[in-house]
């Protein structure tokens, strides 16, 4: 059996060390809320998008809101802080890094 060698593999750039948070970091945090009820969740929604970043992505599923978006997980705890005043507490907060899979999933 032989083998054939790619001769472009020896033309293509060394992947550099960082590609992949360089690419990570281009699809944000994922910050998931949970709260007491639908309506808490409702006004999260709402307001997701000027609280964690204009670009951000945001879906509601009965009491629980997932947004992404760049730069989310240094903006949460002042959203957080923002709904408790009015009247929304967080009953549950996860903040999650984007993951490669996000990548490739996106």
């Amino acid at each position: 059996m032989t083998t054939t060698r790619d001769p472009a593999a020896d033309e293509r750039p060394p992947i550099d060390a960082d590609t992949a948070s360089r690419l990570k970091s281009g699809r944000g945090d994922l910050v998931t809320l949970g709260f007491g009820s639908e309506a808490d969740a409702v006004l999260a929604a709402a307001g997701a998008e000027w609280a964690l970043g204009e670009h951000a992505t945001v879906e509601r599923t009965g009491t629980t809101v997932r947004a992404r978006a760049a730069g989310a997980a240094e903006r949460v705890a002042l959203f957080v802080g923002h709904l408790a005043d009015a009247g929304a507490p967080v009953r549950r907060i996860e903040v999650a890094p984007p993951a490669l899979v996000d990548l490739a999933l996106g």
